[in-house]
Order: C-alpha cells, then sequence, then structure tokens
C-alpha cells in the first residue's frame, strides 16, 4: 500500500499472506509527484530497484535497513521512517477491521 503524509492510500494490492512485499512493489504504477520519497519497511531492501526507481521516476525507495546493509541511512533518514511508517500500518489495521472475519 502507498499512502501520502496523511494516511490517505493512493495505491495499493490486495495479495495473498505469502506473496513477498517485495514483489508487489514492483507492480505498483508509481504515479507520484517528482522527488517524492516513498518509504519502505525492511522487506523492501533491494538497491538495484532502488536505484532504478530514481533513475526512471525520480522516486526515492527510502527502506528501512537491516543493521548489516552496505548503504545506510543517516539518523534524521531513520528518524523519517520511523515517524510515517506507523501511519501505514495504522490504515492497514482500519481496512482489516472492516473486513469479514
Amino acid at each position: 500500500m502507498i499512502v501520502d503524509t496523511d494516511g490517505v492510500p493512493i495505491e495499493f494490492f490486495f495479495t495473498p499472506g505469502s506473496t513477498s512485499d517485495a514483489s508487489v512493489l514492483q507492480l505498483f504504477n508509481m504515479n507520484l509527484p517528482h522527488a517524492s520519497k516513498l518509504l519502505a519497511d525492511r522487506a523492501h531492501t533491494n538497491s538495484s530497484f532502488e536505484d532504478m526507481l530514481f533513475k526512471f521516476k525520480k522516486i526515492s525507495l527510502v527502506a528501512k535497513r537491516k543493521s548489516n546493509h552496505k548503504r545506510q541511512h543517516c539518523i534524521e533518514t531513520n528518524n523519517l521512517i520511523k515517524k510515517y511508517r506507523n501511519r501505514i500500518e495504522t490504515v492497514f489495521s482500519s481496512i482489516i477491521s472492516r473486513m469479514p472475519r
């Protein structure tokens, strides 16, 4: 799911739980404003996809890094990820709460 800074969904996919988040990310249209930052969790750490997305769409994919990743973020970027990453979890919870069990 891609949401804006207010938590409003822009684009999303429903997939089976066994589907890799990283593979689904590559299915999005990514019709985002120029110079957008797309914050993601550790499942989306893919340096070649990050580079391609920036080169062709000028979108910065800022994924949370594992401690042993070679391309670490600065403290400010890590704080940005932490601040906004919870929004997507809140949106997911809101959607799931409206689905039949």
